[in-house]
């Protein structure tokens, strides 16, 4: 016979393994960037997997786990509020948009965490998943930035 494993364990566990999988990949996000040539198909997986894993548990009640806005707004189109730049997203993600009630992230997660969630927000960019109406100001794409 089989234990009774409940989904909130299952969960959990599953947290934990990907935490233990992905550590290593910390130390080396501090200083990297995800789509930069030296990086591997498999690291660039790993640091979406876990930034999708930590967007999932900080940042959906906002913007929908896919990203497409809510109370926040659509992160997967073309029209950005706070400034279209890697440097703009790093900022908004650290220091929040209190006023909007979006909080000083960088007072509430590691710096790591926050560098995985800003690496799954940029690849977020021009899915264009039906959602919240267009907010802010047009960019053209820029696939190097």
């Amino acid at each position: 016979m089989f234990p009774v494993v409940s989904q909130g364990r299952i969960l959990a566990l599953a947290a934990i393994a990907i935490s233990l999988a992905l550590g290593p990949i910390s130390a080396r996000l501090l200083g990297a960037d995800e789509t930069s040539s030296g990086s591997s198909d498999a690291y660039r997986r790993m640091v979406l997997m876990k930034g999708a894993w930590l967007f999932d548990r900080n940042c959906a009640f906002c913007h929908e786990k896919d990203g497409r806005g809510a109370v926040g707004p659509n992160l997967t189109d073309w029209y950005f509020i706070h400034g279209a730049t890697r440097d703009d997203m790093h900022r908004v993600v650290q220091e929040g948009v209190p006023e909007k009630g979006m909080p000083t992230w960088k007072a509430i997660l590691k710096p790591t965490d926050l560098r995985l969630i800003e690496h799954y927000v940029w690849s977020l960019r021009g899915k264009e998943v039906k959602g919240k109406e267009p907010q802010g100001e047009k960019c053209e794409p820029d696939v190097e930035s």
